[in-house]
């Protein structure tokens, strides 16, 4: 069963989400089944199509409970029904609103197993990635790949059962930075340097200034989760919710 820290207030209601406010809610997936009929009717043709190319159960129900949420989170914020809300999608697949129904609200979600997170911002491009630990997890082989030397010789500075926590640390926030920029899979995270302790951007390929206009936060998920949420500019109130 999935644990949640009990510092994640729920709100009696979606707040107002502020200029200077960065927003993440994070909601656990398998306590979706009773709300499956009502997000499927808010869902657009499109997202139902999309639904029912999985094969599996569970991961249909999982995309129809997350988008399911997403619809209603940002509903709250512009107070708009949430089966009005329209979406389009950037080059690489990163949502966004049509602007007539959205706004300046910008917004980004992950998953991972029962976890799914959902950040949101006034105007600015914003990225969040959770990851859960695993024993299975090829770690190494990825950091290998993916790492850069100056990220490598730092995990192998720590004793070993640190070191795949501290790797997904910094996966998350390469990940979350990625999917800020509307870019996921197609930007290569190697180009990417981060630390873990306190976990920031440190360079980006050979762009100095890059680094300074982005602000990365660590997100206490809880259970053996790792998240991380990355957002346009240097500042920013973090606030986060649990959705029931």
């Amino acid at each position: 069963m999935l644990c949640f820290h009990s510092f994640w207030p729920v709100p009696s209601s979606v707040p107002t989400l502020a200029e200077d406010e960065v927003h993440v809610w994070r909601a656990n997936l398998e306590e979706a089944g009773t709300h499956l009929p009502r997000w499927t009717r808010n869902l657009s043709a499109v997202e139902r199509t999309r639904a029912e190319r999985f094969f599996s159960e569970r991961d249909r129900h999982g995309f129809i409970a997350r988008r399911g949420i997403l619809r209603e989170i940002l509903g709250g914020y512009l107070a708009t029904p949430a089966d009005r809300l329209r979406f389009r999608y950037g080059r690489h697949g990163k949502p966004r609103l049509r602007d007539a129904s959205g706004g300046r609200v910008q917004f980004n979600l992950s998953h991972s197993d029962a976890m799914a997170v959902f950040a949101f911002a006034q105007g600015r491009r914003i990225g969040v990635d959770v990851e859960r630990v695993r024993t299975d997890l090829a770690w190494e082989e990825i950091a290998a790949q993916f790492f850069t030397p100056w990220e490598n010789e730092r995990l192998q500075r720590l004793r070993e059962p640190q070191r795949q926590r501290a790797f997904l640390r910094m996966w998350t926030c390469k990940e979350a930075y990625v999917k800020a920029r509307g870019q996921g899979l197609f930007f290569p995270v190697n180009r990417v340097e981060v630390s873990f302790s306190p976990p920031a951007l440190r360079r980006v390929g050979e762009d100095k200034n890059e680094v300074s206009h982005w602000m990365v936060r660590e997100l206490g998920v809880g259970g053996d989760y790792v998240a991380a949420v990355v957002v346009e500019g240097d500042d920013g109130r973090l606030r986060c919710w649990q959705w029931r």
